[in-house]
């Protein structure tokens, strides 16, 4: 990677953002390629070490987040930075807003659009106006992989076929339960996004089917007290249970099938971390959904086509799972590591290197063979079939 080594300043909106997805992928920058990294967020994070704090920077944009600008400049100088690698929208716009001395890397965990239609124009408009102020792009869901080869063609672009990964070694194939009801479990944030009060609509359609069944949904956020009075109010409260943030391994191997219920995704890690567990996921045909291995789609927003495939999904032994060492966060920091010093020493540039960039992603993060886990739940022999 040169004489010298790489300083990567690595920046979010939120210090949780750091603590969720970058914590162990800094960790191989640092030991394996001898890089120097410099997290910076708007807020502390729990687990990475050093970063620092941008004063001004905020998870929402407003007006008050211009105030990071000159601060953004600040930390690029006074790390001596050679590259920034920046994720979160707001942080990736003002980075790309601040006219950095350095190249931006923008790190897009997905666009904040799913479709088309007049909604979309604005979003749309503003980021492609960034986009020459884009060193180059890393994705990681095949909508917008089309959405900047198409608007951004001459920016350099690497897809990651398996997101940030995930630590394959806490994620461990293990056999399908033999539940005597249906086991599900959602995981996610509770935000409009996530669309957690969908799934009251799918737990009454079970409940049509006649389906004994028991979920659990696992999160926080602002949308939780609604959801558990929506309920209670309903008769479900017996069936659905509200854990809060937990771990969810367990939650995930004691699963016959994870549902999720959001409108649009980046990549989801929680469905690429039951497909590594080898659990069933059933979901809405949206953006970033549709390229999780494996994944039973519906179309967007019907819920009982949902329940039905759920409870089809628990007997189904021929359902196939990629290898969990394929999803592992190793390849994917190697991928992005290699990416950011061909930018940084400016051996990448052109068309031609996204497609170079994909090619190398592909062939480090291939999903390889799928594995049919053939375990049947006995649970759907008592239901009714419509």
């Amino acid at each position: 990677m040169g004489t010298s080594p790489l300083t990567i300043g690595l920046l979010t909106s939120i210090g949780c953002t750091l603590d969720a997805f970058f914590v162990p992928i800094v960790q191989r920058w640092r030991t394996h390629h001898q890089l120097v990294v410099k997290p910076a967020s708007g807020t502390l994070p729990e687990q990475m070490d050093g970063t620092e704090i941008i004063e001004g920077l905020t998870r929402q944009p407003s007006e008050k987040a211009f105030a990071a600008i000159p601060n953004l400049r600040k930390w690029v100088k006074r790390n001596d930075l050679d590259v920034v690698i920046t994720n979160t929208a707001t942080a990736s716009g003002l980075a790309r807003l601040s006219n950095l001395p350095v190249p931006v890397i923008y790190f897009c965990h997905g666009l904040h659009w799913n479709g088309h239609g007049p909604k979309t124009w604005l979003p749309q408009i503003a980021e492609w106006w960034l986009a020459s102020r884009t060193a180059a792009v890393i994705c990681i869901n095949s909508d917008d992989e089309e959405w900047f080869a198409k608007h951004s063609r001459n920016t350099p672009q690497l897809r990651l076929v398996s997101g940030v990964g995930l630590d394959a070694s806490r994620f461990r194939r293990t056999p399908r339960p033999y539940n005597d009801v249906l086991r599900l479990v959602w995981i996610g944030e509770f935000i409009e996004r996530k669309n957690p009060l969908g799934v009251l609509g799918v737990a009454r359609h079970l409940v049509e089917l006649g389906v004994d069944f028991a979920l659990e949904m696992l999160g926080e956020g602002p949308l939780r007290k609604e959801a558990a009075a929506r309920l209670a109010a309903e008769g479900l409260a017996e069936r659905v249970r509200l854990p809060g943030r937990v771990d969810p391994v367990q939650h995930l191997e004691a699963a016959d099938v994870v549902i999720h219920t959001a409108r649009w995704e980046g990549l989801p890690r929680v469905l690429l971390e039951a497909v590594a567990v080898g659990r069933p996921v059933v979901a809405y045909d949206v953006k970033g959904v549709r390229d999780v291995p494996g994944a039973i789609l519906v179309r967007e927003g019907d819920a009982a086509a949902l329940a039905v495939a759920a409870r089809d999904a628990a007997i189904d032994g021929s359902i196939a799972f990629p290898d969990p060492a394929t999803l592992h966060y190793e390849p994917v920091a190697d991928a992005i590591a290699e990416f950011a010093a061909g930018i940084a020493r400016g051996r990448l540039a052109g068309p031609e290197t996204r497609l170079v960039g994909m090619a190398r992603a592909a062939r480090r993060l291939a999903q390889g063979p799928l594995e049919p886990v053939a375990r049947r739940s006995p649970f759907a022999l008592q239901s009714r079939v419509p």
